[in-house]
């Protein structure tokens, strides 16, 4: 994902709340919705990487899930600033 700077802080970043890997990822991309940011297709424009990485534990999957299914606040509580 890219975004910009002024985005991240209006939405006090990604949430630590989570744990484990993926959910922080579609939790910050609804957040910026909610505050009008839309996705832009940047393909051909630069080069993107991912590095390997074995898979990691999915034991707070459910944890996870309930979490993101919640209403949540536009901005995150434990983000760049903390909140709770």
């Amino acid at each position: 994902m890219l975004f910009k700077r002024e985005h991240l802080v209006a939405v006090n970043g990604f949430d630590e709340e989570f744990v484990g890997w993926g959910h922080e990822d579609r939790d910050i991309v609804e957040r910026l919705f909610k505050i009008g940011v839309r996705r832009a297709d940047a393909r051909g424009s630069m080069t993107v990487y991912h590095l390997y990485h074995p898979e990691h534990d999915r034991s707070a999957s459910e944890k996870n899930l309930k979490l993101s299914l919640s209403e949540r606040p536009i901005k995150a509580k434990q983000g760049l600033v903390k909140c709770g």
